[in-house]
């Protein structure tokens, strides 16, 4: 997968964003306002240790939120930018 790095307001909505290192740290931008970039990013923890003879895990979900303006830089997919960022997709 070859990355980009881009402005947080450079984002279009259905970037693939990566926020943090691991199989699921990628997240995708759902909205994106006068002021904030809003990153929605699915994840899933397996513990290294049990308590019943089995791993306890979960799944859930986060909402990232990054002020449009602030500066900060992420690393996306240039493909999916690329594609979002054409004339008609999911303005």
């Amino acid at each position: 997968m070859r990355t980009i790095k881009l402005k947080a307001d450079e984002l279009v909505l259905g970037d693939a964003v990566n926020l943090l290192e691991g199989p699921y740290g990628w997240g995708t931008v759902v909205q994106i306002t006068d002021e904030e970039v809003h990153i929605f990013r699915p994840y899933v923890h397996i513990g290294d240790f049990s308590y019943t003879g089995g791993v306890l895990h979960y799944t859930g979900h986060e909402l990232v939120k990054r002020y449009k303006h602030s500066g900060c830089e992420f690393v996306v997919d240039q493909f999916t930018h690329a594609q979002m960022a054409k004339t008609g997709a999911l303005h």
